[in-house]
């Protein structure tokens, strides 16, 4: 794990915990500062340069800043930059502008309990184009923001109104930073909205979680709002129990996916889901991953152009109930498990953005919980799209360490492993990448009997350590 530790124009290179090159294409680092840092967004460019935002107690502007900072592809720092005031100030959401700039999206507490918006679009050398501020006497902050098909602006999040409760919120501003119009949405109790998104045609589609409205507790919101911020309508899904969302998705098809988390029975852990629904606001299906033992959550999710889903948040499910790590998870279209894994070590890691990559991966961003000095670091990985590993297939040294045969197989073949490593896991999957099998294992021998159990074909082995993953492939003839 390669962290980085920036003072002004200072940059010193730490590893701690365990090492991984920092050329790989597909790659995991955590870097920051001995203080809290967390990202929260990602984007990267046709260039291939990454922009991370989010927050950052080490700023030169006092308290916690918002922070953006530039990576190569390969997940190494160029700069890191501060925005916001004197003030706690947190960064959100960033997003490409389609004059090649950016825009970045925060909040500052002004006092307790009254935070105000902050709207910054800025070059790709981190400097100001213009800047705007959202502030009234009354408590506001936007979790998301993308540039709508006019030129401008579109954010979401929460208000609090005179009474003392929160009613979802929408601001909408123009492509050079002037107010145009706001929305607060809301009922007899606290409604807080996480995403939006523009519909081909200009309509918009909002994501809140309300107590105003639903079967009990907090259920999850979908609203439909034309160009102009007037609701078209507005549907409820969830039931007695606690419903969060975290966002809204349009589905390769033109559906919504909604995900986030929910309770299972009262009082349980959260499980993440997904649901489908059509633009009319039926449901079409709904899914469940994790273990009612076990707390699951999804903030982030990517469809590819096979229709499959991969899903970023936290989980002790996907991990053997291990502490809580950055989940990622596949689905098949329809929402069916493929395969789920965990990234990070003992602390709380946390993944809250999933992208694309231009190099038919993945990337992801957010929290490594750092052990040494019992702060939260920026997170930073990029996987391979079939199997989500962060190595190509026996790129790692540590491949040569074990050994599989016969090779071809009638499905009855063993593996060898010579070199003891802590926490190793083999896992069998399809050339496809649907996880077969997955067990705990040791050093030494390890026999798999699965005669007529694996159709004629070509299979992928996995072993996985603190050190790394390894593959080798096996044909079953």
């Amino acid at each position: 794990m390669k962290v980085f530790y920036s003072f002004g124009f200072i940059i010193v290179y730490t590893l701690i915990g365990f090492s991984l090159k920092a050329q790989n294409l597909y790659f995991e680092t955590a870097f920051g500062t001995s203080m809290q840092d967390i990202a929260r967004s990602i984007v990267q460019l046709n260039s291939g340069s990454l922009f991370l935002t989010g927050s950052s107690a080490s700023g030169n502007l006092g308290n916690t800043d918002i922070s953006l900072i530039k990576l190569d592809r390969y997940g190494n720092e160029e700069w890191t930059s501060y925005f916001g005031d004197a003030n706690a100030n947190n960064g959100y959401s960033l997003a490409k502008c389609s004059d090649g700039n950016l825009i970045l999206l925060g909040d500052a507490l002004v006092s307790p309990g009254d935070s105000d918006i902050l709207i910054y679009k800025v070059d790709t050398l981190g400097g100001i184009i213009w800047q705007y501020e959202y502030a009234t006497s009354l408590n506001e902050s936007v979790k998301c923001i993308e540039q709508t098909s006019d030129g401008g602006f579109i954010t979401a999040g929460f208000q609090t109104d005179s009474s003392g409760l929160n009613n979802a919120f929408v601001l909408k501003i123009d492509g050079s930073g002037n107010y145009q119009w706001s929305r607060s949405i809301g009922g007899s109790d606290n409604d807080y909205a996480s995403m939006i998104k523009q519909m081909p045609g200009g309509n918009y589609i909002l994501t809140s979680d309300t107590r105003s409205h639903g079967a009990g507790g907090y259920d999850v919101e979908l609203t439909k709002l034309d160009s102009s911020g007037n609701i078209i309508w507005q549907n409820a899904y969830g039931d007695s129990l606690n419903n969060g969302c975290q966002g809204i998705y349009l589905s390769n098809d033109g559906y919504f996916i909604s995900y986030g988390e929910t309770e299972i029975a009262p009082g349980s852990y959260f499980d993440m889901f997904l649901e489908k629904i059509d633009t009319n606001g039926v449901s079409v299906w709904k899914k469940y991953y994790g273990d009612s033992n076990r707390a699951d959550a999804c903030f982030s999710i990517i469809q590819n152009n096979s229709g499959d889903y991969f899903l970023t948040g936290y989980s002790n499910t996907f991990n053997g109930g291990q502490a809580m790590d950055l989940a990622l998870i596949k689905t098949d279209v329809n929402g069916n498990l493929i395969w789920g894994r965990g990234f990070g070590a003992q602390g709380v890691d946390i993944g809250y953005a999933i992208i694309p990559s231009l190099d038919n991966g993945y990337y992801i961003a957010g929290k490594y919980f750092d052990m040494e000095f019992s702060d939260d670091q920026y997170y930073l990985i990029h996987v391979e799209g079939v199997y989500g590993g962060t190595s190509n297939l026996n790129e790692l040294k540590d491949d040569d360490h074990w050994t599989l045969w016969p090779n071809p197989s009638d499905g009855n073949f063993s593996v060898q492993i010579d070199v003891q490593r802590p926490d190793l896991q083999i896992n069998i999957y399809s050339i496809e990448g649907k996880l077969l099998l997955s067990k705990q294992c040791a050093e030494g021998l390890l026999e798999f009997n699965l005669k007529g159990l694996l159709n004629k074909g070509f299979y992928v082995v996995e072993l996985v350590s603190e050190s790394g993953v390894g593959r080798k492939k096996i044909v079953i003839d």
